[in-house]
């Protein structure tokens, strides 16, 4: 209502009528958790209503990118406008980002004869990780399985509490046997 009392103390009002839309009821589901910093792209699908936007940092579109962010904890937000009314909310959730563990091979790899079977493999660390690459099963590399030439191992080291991984690479040399 609109009153008006003019110089001769004469009044009058107007009234009109408002309509307050509810909020829309905006949620994001479940939980993002904990992402590596070098993990993959996540996709983000759980906000409701359909047809929202997310944001924050590491956002790009409907995928959240942990190395984007960068190492720490991070708010996601879920922003929905109402098509039909334009009332606009928001719901939020977090996701904590954590350094992958550095994995790295302390020692060089001694040159093998081609038909070495037993050199076993040291010097990955932090302890607990995997060897793999040609020849090797478990920590022992088997030279008689490949020919003459410098092959590529790998150490990787996974994190047990976080599922982060690193790896670290090394070279060895396998020598012909002579003539």
């Amino acid at each position: 209502t609109y009153t008006f009392t003019d110089g001769n103390g004469c009044v009058n009002s107007a009234a009109n009528t408002i309509t307050v839309n509810a909020l829309p009821v905006v949620t994001v589901s479940g939980t993002l958790g904990t992402q590596c910093h070098t993990s993959t792209v996540l996709a983000l699908t759980t906000g409701s209503p359909a047809g929202g936007i997310y944001s924050g940092p590491g956002v790009v579109g409907n995928n959240f990118n942990a190395s984007l962010a960068g190492v720490g904890t991070h708010v996601i937000t879920y922003t929905y406008t109402d098509p039909v009314t334009g009332c606009t909310d928001f719901a939020t959730n977090t996701v904590v980002v954590v350094p992958a563990p550095v994995a790295f091979w302390i020692n060089t790899l001694l040159a093998q004869c081609e038909d070495a079977t037993n050199y076993v493999l040291t010097g990955g660390i932090p302890a607990g990780g995997v060897y793999s690459g040609p020849g090797v099963s478990g920590n022992v590399f088997n030279a008689s399985l490949l020919g003459p030439g410098t092959y590529t191992l790998t150490y990787t080291y996974t994190d047990d509490y976080t599922g982060c991984f690193s790896t670290a690479t090394n070279t060895i040399t396998l020598n012909a046997l002579p003539i």
